[in-house]
């Protein structure tokens, strides 16, 4: 039998700086939310909750 990897929820997101319509990702760069990456992962995430239903 193979273990399913569990990813993490997030829940609840808390800004610091309230939302001007951008992102900083995790290696500091401050990105418009319209930039093509996150379009990907909004993409992703709807064909996968797709899929689950």
């Amino acid at each position: 039998m193979t273990e399913k990897k569990q990813g993490y929820r997030l829940t609840r997101i808390y800004t610091r700086t309230g939302d001007k319509g951008s992102s900083r990702l995790g290696d500091g760069q401050v990105l418009s939310k319209s930039d093509a990456r996150f379009k990907a992962i909004e993409r992703y995430r709807y064909k996968r909750f797709a899929a689950l239903h």
